[in-house]
């Protein structure tokens, strides 16, 4: 079972659920309904193989957004749920996620990132347009 984190309130369990069966066979996905302020969410996702989970947490921690419109919230939080991983045979390490200053401060890095990013993609599109003009 694993535990995802910093999700935007509007995704779906279909939405969660096609992610996370690039993986392997996703069992079960909950949706938690939270009335946090912070407008995120979070979920559990039940994997059938240890190794598809694993996989999971490893290329989805920290870097996929599942909503597009709402990058600005950073990208999710995979992890395994608490007390799993010691259950599988697992070390605890493997179901930490980042405290909530580290969160933040992952956020605002993305964030930056992005506008980064955006202002790179801007100024090559500037540049093709001028090299067309003259």
């Amino acid at each position: 079972k694993l535990f995802v984190g910093r999700l935007p309130r509007q995704v779906s369990q279909r939405e969660i659920r096609e992610c996370f069966e690039e993986f392997g066979e996703v069992l079960e996905v909950f949706v938690i309904d939270s009335q946090a302020v912070s407008n995120v969410g979070c979920a559990f996702v039940r994997m059938a193989k240890l190794d598809q989970a694993r996989n999971a947490v490893e290329d989805l921690h920290e870097q996929r957004v599942l909503v597009p419109a709402l990058r600005e919230l950073g990208p999710m939080q995979v992890a395994f749920a608490k007390g799993e991983a010691v259950r599988v045979g697992l070390t605890e390490r493997e179901e930490a996620l980042p405290t909530f200053k580290e969160a933040q401060r992952k956020v605002a890095e993305h964030q930056e990132r992005r506008k980064l990013f955006l202002a790179v993609q801007r100024e090559q599109r500037h540049a093709r347009k001028k090299m067309k003009a003259d």
